[in-house]
């Protein structure tokens, strides 16, 4: 068997050394690969890395649900397709369900603790967004389809130290992440300002472990729950689907 020579041989490895790294990159694109796609996703605002936006926002409700939590959650579907037109909103009809359905989900379910959404879309199949008997009125299930839709909490913005305070001595142990501020490499607030009104935004006691305020305005004013969407709220949405 041929012997190649020193330098030849150096070549040959430079070059095997450079093939494999184009495939070690490959392989752990998020573009490529579900394992790094969560990871990479775990990182972002959700609808800065495109996939985790919707085309279509499909809706099934558990049957624990009753007609009238059926049509609130209907509502809210129905304010947000006026918002996003650019997005199908549909829910399945009471009686039917996507037992053989391959694409992306919302599965609204009844919850004991609580009410949560993952934060965009993520791979195909169902992804909970759950609600306790406290989370069925229609502005907590909007909040919770808008973090479905790709947005996370106001308070989470990089620039939110500049219009609230967080008192981390009164917010409960293991709830601390749920104040956390995000840095901008990390998300975009599409060049819409912080709104301590908006509806994804905490109110003060929000996650208190001693019936003290969690966060307050920079000036000390306590921040009452949400009522209505803002017109932030609204905008972040539309620039967030060029919509």
């Amino acid at each position: 068997m041929p012997v190649l020579p020193q330098k030849e041989f150096l070549y040959l490895q430079i070059v095997l050394m450079f093939f494999w790294c184009l495939i070690s990159i490959k392989a752990w694109n998020p573009s490529t690969n579900p394992l790094a796609d969560r990871q990479y996703r775990t990182y972002r605002n959700g609808i800065i890395d495109p996939r985790a936006r919707w085309t279509r926002f499909f809706i099934f409700v558990d049957p624990e649900f009753n007609n009238t939590e059926r049509m609130i959650i209907r509502g809210v579907a129905s304010e947000l397709q006026e918002i996003l037109p650019c997005v199908k909103f549909w829910m399945w009809p009471k009686g039917r369900s996507p037992s053989d359905f391959r694409e992306s989900y919302i599965h609204v379910t009844k919850s004991k603790n609580g009410c949560a959404s993952e934060v965009g879309r993520m791979l195909n199949g169902s992804q909970k967004l759950e609600l306790d008997p406290k989370c069925t009125d229609s502005n907590t299930i909007l909040h919770e389809m808008i973090h479905a839709l790709g947005l996370h909490h106001e308070q989470a913005q990089p620039d939110r130290d500049k219009y609230v305070k967080i008192l981390w001595q009164n917010i409960k142990k293991g709830k601390e992440n749920n104040f956390r501020k995000y840095d901008p490499k990390e998300v975009s607030s599409f060049g819409v300002p912080y709104n301590p009104k908006s509806i994804m935004q905490y109110s003060s006691k929000a996650f208190s472990a001693n019936g003290e305020p969690t966060m307050v305005t920079t000036d000390g004013k306590i921040i009452t729950k949400p009522t209505e969407l803002q017109w932030t709220d609204i905008e972040k949405l539309k620039r967030m689907y060029n919509c």
